[in-house]
């Protein structure tokens, strides 16, 4: 657990300049460390990247964001992996990750129109 949150500290310190974090991922610079100017640009690779990945769902979403990014399937899931990286630079735990899913689950349970699916 000890190397888990050296690389998340690691992860954190390279995040806001840029390069790679400590899961050999490419990390993009972070608008407020240029100042905002790239804020635009950030904006519109974000959009790019929800438009270009699957729907989210609740059942695909990880139990732990710390071990996902160490899967091979992050890589194939940009979107969720980039969740993940930015509830870790948030310094949010394991523990948060399972109570705001839980969070989620019930807010998507609640929708007008939405009937709760029957489980075995």
């Amino acid at each position: 657990k000890a190397s888990t949150a050296a690389a998340a500290s690691a992860t954190r310190r390279r995040g806001s300049a840029g390069g790679t974090d400590a899961y050999g991922s490419s990390v993009p610079a972070s608008p407020r460390a240029s100042g905002g100017s790239e804020l635009g640009a950030s904006l519109e690779s974000l959009q790019d990247l929800i438009h270009d990945s699957p729907a989210l769902v609740l059942a695909s979403m990880p139990g732990s964001p710390d071990q996902f990014l160490q899967t091979p399937r992050a890589a194939e899931l940009p979107l969720v992996l980039n969740i993940c990286r930015m509830w870790l630079d948030a310094g949010l735990s394991d523990k948060d990750w399972s109570d705001a899913l839980s969070s989620f689950e019930r807010e998507l349970n609640n929708q007008p129109g939405v009937h709760k699916a029957h489980g075995p």
